[in-house]
């Protein structure tokens, strides 16, 4: 419709896109479908006067999936957030520390390093559960996994909350900003955003004290966890 119209009266088109297609072959695996995804993307791509997508990474990996160069027509526009200032929400008091995860974990998400890394520190004598807000199970969780469902009570979930943990995929090209991360910068609780080295995330949160990325790996994810709960009250979230 939009190069239809662009044809009809003359206008600059422009495109945005918030995911990239074909998306990562961890969600789309080689196929006709992926192949078709290639093909549209290509269509459009040299048909639009401008296009925007959420972050350089996809940019690049776009540009290398559909071989299209962009060059001046391309820019960095990030998807926006829209959700409360909870910068002061206060805390529910609990013995445990509360991890929290809202969503679902699916796709090359690997949720086991982080278990690995909470039974390390239950067995160190840290009181530490971890909920996840979530109706999609695709295995039993250990008994210190509260499994909440989904709720349209979200800013309950975020008070009940000490610590937000966000899952990236494992992905060979990490191209994403994940929703969860962009809803969390919102709260004053601590983040741990597991992710690869290189991923959009990991670049944007650099030297950042509330938001640690780490790669998924179970000692590392230990130890970041750790430091938060000992530094815990220092916090003021002003970043």
């Amino acid at each position: 419709v939009g190069i239809k119209l662009r044809n009809l009266i003359g206008k600059p088109l422009l495109i945005h896109y918030t995911d990239p297609r074909p998306a990562p072959l961890e969600y789309i695996p080689a196929g006709v479908r992926r192949e078709a995804h290639r093909k549209s993307s290509q269509y459009y791509l040299s048909s639009a006067d401008y296009i925007s997508m959420g972050t350089k990474e996809a940019i690049a990996y776009m540009e290398m999936e559909t071989d299209t160069k962009l060059m001046n027509r391309v820019f960095v526009s990030p998807d926006s957030v829209a959700f409360p200032d909870m910068q002061f929400l206060d805390k529910c008091k609990t013995n445990e520390t509360h991890l929290v995860y809202l969503g679902d974990i699916y796709g090359s998400r690997d949720v086991h390093p982080l278990l690995d890394a909470i039974c390390n520190l239950r067995n160190s004598g840290f009181d530490i559960v971890l909920d996840i807000y979530t109706d999609r199970l695709t295995e039993v969780y250990p008994d210190f996994v509260n499994i909440k469902g989904r709720t349209n009570n979200v800013i309950q979930a975020l008070r009940d909350a000490d610590i937000l943990i966000d899952i990236d995929g494992n992905d060979q090209y990490p191209v994403f900003v994940s929703s969860k991360l962009k809803e969390y910068i919102a709260v004053n609780r601590p983040i741990i955003s597991i992710t690869p080295v290189n991923s959009p995330s990991a670049t944007i949160c650099k030297d950042l004290d509330t938001i640690l990325c780490v790669r998924n790996d179970s000692k590392i994810i230990t130890e970041c966890i750790r430091h938060l709960i000992s530094c815990y009250d220092s916090f003021d979230y002003k970043e």
